[in-house]
Order: C-alpha cells, then sequence, then structure tokens
C-alpha cells in the first residue's frame, strides 16, 4: 500500500503532454489556414489582363540570338545553267546572227610620194656678181618677154650661154706664177665644189634653177681655192638634159675676193648630166660636182 503514490506521481504529466502537442498542431493548422487564404485573395486581387509581350521583358540581343532560330543570308541569285559545247540544249532561244560587216570599196591607193628635195632659198648674190659687164644687160632681159629675151642671149633664156674669152684679170689672177710656188693655177686644173653652197651632200640629189649661185669648194685640190672657199656664179638648166654652170668670183677662207673662170664640167664634156625627175627650168643633179679653170668659156 506505500508503493503505489510513487507510480501515481509518473503518469499524472501524460495529459498535460498531450494537450502541448495539440496545441501546437492547432496552431500550425491556423497559420497554414491563413497562408492559403493569403495566396487566395491575392490571386484574385491580380488583374485579369497581362501586359504585352513587348512589355513584360525587353529583348536583349542575347534573348534576340536565343529567339531568333537564324539569321537570315541573302540568297545568291542562281547562276545561269551552262550547257557543256558538245550538248546543245534543246529549249535555249536561238542565238541572233550578226550581221556581216558592210564591206567598204577599198580607197585608191595614192602613188608613192616622190623622194623629198628640199628646194633651197636664194642667197644673197655676192658684191661682185654679176659680173661689172652684165648689169645693164641683165636689166634689159628683166623687163623682157621670154621670146624677146631668148632673141638677146639673155642668161636665163638661153639653152646654153654663148662661149667667150675669160676676162685677163681673171686669167692673170688663176695662172700667174711666181719665183717661189711657181704658177697659182694651171689651165683646167679640176676644182671640186657644191654647185650650191645651202644643198652641201655629198652624192645625193639637188634641184637647181636659173639663175645666180652661191657655190662652197669642199676639197683642198689646189692651194689657190681651198677648202671653203665660195664661189659665186650663175645656173643654165637648158633643155632640162645638162646643167650648165660659170662661176666669176672667188672669196677666199681669209675672206679675200678674187676673179676667177671656173667653168662646170671637165675637161672632155661641158656642164652636169641631169638625173630623173629634172624638167625645163628645174633640175636634179648631184649636189657636188667638179669644174676646171678656164681661160675661154665654152
Amino acid at each position: 500500500p506505500e508503493a503505489l503514490p510513487p507510480a501515481l506521481s509518473q503518469e499524472v504529466p501524460a495529459p498535460a503532454a498531450r494537450r502541448g502537442l495539440v496545441t501546437v498542431r492547432g496552431a500550425f493548422v491556423v497559420a497554414l489556414a491563413v497562408l492559403l487564404g493569403g495566396l487566395v485573395l491575392w490571386r484574385f486581387m491580380m488583374p485579369s489582363e497581362s501586359p504585352p509581350a513587348a512589355q513584360r521583358a525587353p529583348s536583349t540581343p542575347s534573348s534576340a540570338r536565343q529567339v531568333d532560330p537564324e539569321p537570315k543570308q541573302p540568297v545568291p541569285p542562281p547562276a545561269p545553267a551552262t550547257t557543256p559545247p558538245e550538248v546543245a540544249s534543246p529549249v535555249s532561244a536561238p542565238e541572233p546572227k550578226e550581221s556581216p560587216p558592210v564591206k567598204r570599196a577599198p580607197s585608191p591607193l595614192s602613188p608613192p610620194p616622190a623622194p623629198a628635195i628640199r628646194k633651197p632659198k636664194p642667197l644673197a648674190a655676192s658684191p661682185g656678181w654679176p659680173p661689172a659687164e652684165w648689169g645693164g644687160f641683165l636689166k634689159t632681159c628683166a623687163g623682157l618677154t621670154a621670146a624677146a629675151a631668148l632673141q638677146l642671149g639673155c642668161p636665163g633664156a638661153q639653152v646654153r650661154p654663148e662661149a667667150a674669152d675669160c676676162p685677163e684679170a681673171a686669167r692673170k689672177w688663176m695662172f700667174a706664177r711666181d719665183d717661189v710656188n711657181g704658177r697659182r693655177m694651171r689651165k683646167n686644173a679640176p676644182v671640186a665644189f657644191y654647185v650650191d653652197a645651202r644643198q652641201r651632200s655629198a652624192g645625193d640629189a639637188g634641184v637647181f634653177r636659173d639663175g645666180p649661185v652661191t657655190g662652197e669648194v669642199y676639197k683642198d685640190e689646189n692651194r689657190a681655192l681651198p677648202k671653203g672657199t665660195l664661189l659665186y656664179g650663175y645656173l643654165w638648166t637648158g633643155n632640162k638634159d645638162v646643167l650648165l654652170g660659170r662661176y666669176t668670183e672667188a672669196r677666199l677662207p681669209n675672206g679675200q675676193r678674187v676673179p676667177v673662170c671656173i667653168e662646170m664640167g671637165d675637161e672632155d664634156d661641158l656642164g652636169w648630166v641631169t638625173w630623173e625627175g629634172s624638167k625645163p627650168g628645174e633640175v636634179v643633179v648631184r649636189q657636188n660636182v667638179g669644174g676646171i679653170a678656164v681661160e675661154r668659156w665654152r
């Protein structure tokens, strides 16, 4: 009977523990109900329409890249289908045929130009040319017709000049003799010169006309008329077959002027044979010729 009180004292707190557990569970249920009620109330308070997709979230470059599956590349135009040269396309349109070129009538060929022969400008006549005895005679010839000039024997109208003696002054100077050097020039001594000092190309053709001319010695063949001596004279074209020339005065390289009688040609032939292309009044002859010192014009 004395042992029972302790056992009773151990079982007394059990109902109190149960009540605390029930209280905790009830508080949890109440809190859960309040939470659920708040969620339901918040849901009903939200607006029914949702904002547009463009306003919901601004798109970023990264999101745009995620949305677009693939950027669109420009599509190149389709290349024209080429048909191998050996296989003709059955549906290809016929190519337009090119019209044949218009054949123009060939232009007539012009004859080859004649060799260019420069015509020299007239040189100023020497103060000693024409000779003093010719002065009045030439003035008379200048005022005559061609027929009258031919009858009078004017130099420009003659087929060839008349024979005559060389002036005494020229003969004395050319053929003079001294004790030291002997005769200055021998009779018929050759003189090599250019017909016209303005046309100086050995072997080439020159064009010459009737009238006064100035030649130039180009060889030292004799000491009386050294190279560089100028010869003043007159030319005759004659009938265009032979060029005749007489030179009556020389100007030496030292400036001295002396009378001479130099005739174009040699001891056997008078004058110089013309070349092809010559015509009356204008003949073609080589530019460098020869002459001789004469006592008498032939």
